[in-house]
């Protein structure tokens, strides 16, 4: 069990209450048992099945893309393949656009599983990816031609793409189908306003994991620890720390330089590293839960995950879809693409967050596995702020852009 634990566990995160210097000791919180948080219904057994289900998921993926190549460096899978989600007992769902004898048992080799649940679906994963990528290129565009595009993303579940346009309307959808005319496509009007989630220092303080940007007046969340160029530092949201230089701070003392921010326009890595000074001692813990390694698989639609905010504390929620894109309305605000929509509430200050899922108790020791950091939150009108979805960076894009390794002792 621990073996097949470490193959799979995949991830390293801190939380800077864990800062491990003695200065800093007053302000860490007592460890806190993960297992109160787990989501009413969610069991050991739960996430057990769920960790499996996502090796089988990505071994899928895997194998359905390993005789396909792609001039844009963007996976292609066979055109049978649909994508997959989870159900609400952790187990994977394969969609199958032909269900046929031969597609379901090539799934099943595929999963190495005998049992493994299929449907039908008219479109394949393929076609979901296309519309939301060739849009992605066409987003300036667009603006340009007063299309006021909000956000899209894969909705593997009900297999189809979703396309939010503030005051869409005839001209508005023409213009877009213009660029890419698909069935899967659902064009709908919005009032929603994504925002980039750190806050300035007037901010209410819960306590615990703040950040403060010395530069810009803001405090965020510390995500996770890393080492970049053989130098040691700590993780970040990309809006929080864009430039190069800025100095970040934990309870009154600098404890690093940024040296690298993805926050650029179509940035698929809303994160920033911050070179540790040795003021404080990056871990591989969040709380008092163990890492060992940083992941970059693909996690399928309803995979039940955690947050760490600073002001939201521990929250918890589903992902909803893992290719995201959204545009805040103040055109001084980077897009953001190929990042994660999840279910998980969140506040101002809560950005550069951890986001994981539980793993289960191992010898001792309470696992999690990495997903990211978070980055944004979509508000609507009239809709309470617990109901409004959330947005993170991915780990594998994070340590793409910024060329780091997370610390995994």
């Amino acid at each position: 069990m621990r073996k097949n634990l470490k193959l799979f566990i995949v991830f390293v995160i801190v939380s800077m209450s864990f800062l491990s210097v003695k200065s800093f000791n007053a302000y860490a919180q007592e460890p806190v048992d993960i297992s109160s948080m787990i989501p009413e219904g969610k069991t050991e057994e739960f996430y057990r099945t769920q960790a499996e289900s996502i090796r089988q998921y990505n071994q899928l993926l895997d194998k359905f893309s390993s005789k396909n190549r792609s001039t844009s460096g963007k996976a292609v899978y066979d055109d049978c393949f649909g994508g997959a989600y989870l159900n609400d007992n952790g187990e994977l769902v394969v969609l199958l656009t032909g269900n046929t004898y031969a597609n379901r048992a090539l799934v099943k080799e595929y999963t190495a599983n005998p049992d493994t649940i299929t449907k039908t679906c008219t479109y394949s994963y393929n076609e979901l990816n296309r519309v939301v990528y060739t849009m992605n290129e066409h987003l300036e565009e667009l603006r340009e031609k007063g299309v006021k595009i909000s956000s899209m993303y894969t909705d593997v579940m009900n297999n189809c793409v979703v396309i939010k346009v503030r005051g869409a309307d005839r001209d508005a959808e023409a213009e877009i189908r213009k660029i890419v005319d698909s069935g899967c496509m659902i064009i709908q009007t919005t009032d929603e306003i994504i925002e980039y989630q750190d806050a300035d220092s007037q901010a209410e303080i819960k306590g615990g994991y703040e950040i403060y940007n010395v530069d810009r007046g803001k405090v965020a969340t510390l995500g996770f620890c890393a080492m970049r160029n053989g130098k040691k530092g700590y993780v970040t949201a990309g809006h929080f720390c864009p430039s190069i230089g800025q100095k970040v701070s934990y309870n009154g003392t600098v404890i690093g330089t940024v040296t690298q921010s993805g926050y650029y326009q179509n940035t698929y890595a809303d994160a920033a590293f911050i070179e540790s000074n040795g003021a404080a001692n990056p871990t591989n813990m969040i709380m008092s839960y163990q890492c060992f390694s940083a992941s970059t698989y693909e996690y399928p639609q309803n995979t039940s995950i955690l947050m760490y905010g600073r002001s939201s504390g521990l929250v918890h929620g589903t992902i909803y879809s893992y290719n995201y894109t959204y545009v805040p309305l103040n055109p001084e605000e980077y897009t953001s693409t190929d990042h994660v929509l999840a279910t998980y509430t969140s506040q101002r200050g809560d950005s550069g967050g951890p986001v994981f899922f539980y793993e289960g108790n191992y010898g001792g020791k309470s696992a999690c596995t990495l997903l990211g950091i978070h980055s944004a939150k979509a508000y609507v009108l009239d809709t309470p702020g617990d109901k409004c979805p959330a947005s993170f960076a991915k780990y594998g894009n994070i340590a793409a852009m910024l060329n780091v390794t997370a610390i995994t002792e």
